[in-house]
This record gives C-alpha cells, sequence and structure tokens, in this order.
C-alpha cells in the first residue's frame, strides 16, 4: 500500500463523489468516517446515534441499487448496535446536490418505528 489511506481517497475521478459524502455529513451533523472505503474493517461511511449510513452519489439521472449495498450496511450497522440507512444523492460534478437529489432509505422496519404516532 502506498501513500495514506485517509487521504488519498480524495483524490482521482471520483471527486464528486467524496465532495458529496462531506456536504451530506454536515448536513445530517457528523463527518465522514476516516477510511470508510480504503481501509479493511473501516465500516460505514459516517455515524450518527442511532444509525450507520453508507454514502452514494451520481452525476446521473439514475444509479442502480446493489441489494449488496443494503446487505452490507445491515450487517455492519447490527455490529454497532445501529440502525442501517443509505443516503443517496444525485449530484453535478462539483458534487452540489440537485433540486429533490437527496435521499436517505431506511428498512422498512425502521420506517414503521419512526411513522407510528404516539398514542
Amino acid at each position: 500500500m502506498t501513500g495514506n489511506p485517509f487521504t488519498d481517497r480524495y483524490s482521482g475521478n471520483h471527486t464528486h463523489g467524496q465532495k458529496s459524502e462531506k456536504r451530506t455529513a454536515k448536513r445530517l451533523g457528523t463527518k465522514p468516517r476516516p477510511g470508510s472505503g480504503s481501509i479493511q474493517g473501516c465500516k460505514g461511511d459516517m455515524v450518527l446515534p442511532e444509525f450507520l449510513v453508507e454514502n452514494k452519489s451520481t452525476e446521473h439521472r439514475s444509479i442502480s441499487l446493489k441489494f449488496d449495498w443494503l446487505e452490507k450496511i445491515s450487517v455492519e450497522a447490527r455490529e454497532e448496535g445501529r440502525a442501517p440507512a443509505l443516503a443517496i444523492q444525485f449530484v453535478d460534478k462539483d458534487g452540489q446536490s440537485v433540486r429533490r437529489g437527496r435521499w436517505v432509505l431506511i428498512p422498512e422496519d425502521e420506517f414503521n418505528e419512526l411513522s407510528q404516532t404516539p398514542e
């Protein structure tokens, strides 16, 4: 391995993704997890008290949702005692979200828990 795995992930052709990840973390009130995606054993892209979040972004008008992403973040989140979430952003080349282009996916059981009205 060469270079610094904590900073090398922010170089190369995917700068819109790293910029988007930083902006998403800031909006969610957290920071990107150092080494996520580049170090084995580093789980999720960002951590919130109740959620472990995997972040994906695209400059295109569509994104293929991979069950492997959901499965991976589900296992990792449960290992940490958190709920899994997948944040998706549709962005421009600078990593700025397009209008109505920010989404967070959570498992249905988590959604049901959050959407229940108190009696």
